[in-house]
């Protein structure tokens, strides 16, 4: 596990907050290192707290530990599937109210409704921008997208 925070980023006007002012709290879990890592950039300049997980087990557990503002995960990682991360969020009543946003590189109908059927707040397919994540996060917090 990885816990980011840029405290220099914490002087950045607009910095991403929480509705209770403090830092945005993003857990992000995905199996692609680079993936990760841009996004662990652009969170480090856009003032949000990064928790990253490496598959869907370790990221509940972190979704447990932290109460994240917002869950982004993958949907195919080993041990633990994006559907069954969802799932467990859905099921845990201190975790359920937590947005989840879905990154995939799937692209099919079937899919997309599947999850759709989950209750997640925003499905994104890969590749994408880590601004639009950005964007869909502040979206689904309903929160100031920054300029």
């Amino acid at each position: 596990m990885r816990a980011c925070e840029d405290s220099a980023a914490a002087g950045i006007i607009g910095q991403s907050q929480s509705t209770d002012g403090r830092p945005l709290t993003v857990l992000l879990i995905d199996d692609d290192a680079s993936l990760c890592s841009g996004i662990r950039r652009k969170c480090h300049a856009s003032g949000v707290k990064l928790l990253e997980a490496y598959n869907g087990s370790h990221g509940y557990r972190l979704a447990v530990e932290w109460m994240p503002d917002v869950v982004v995960t993958d949907l195919r990682m080993p041990m633990g599937q994006g559907e069954d991360v969802v799932d467990g969020l859905n099921h845990n009543p201190d975790l359920a109210d937590i947005p989840v946003i879905v990154i995939t590189g799937l692209t099919d109908r079937e899919t997309h409704h599947k999850v759709q059927q989950l209750g997640v707040a925003r499905i994104l397919t890969k590749p994408f921008a880590a601004e639009d994540l950005i964007r869909a996060i502040h979206e689904v917090l309903h929160l100031p997208v920054p300029a």
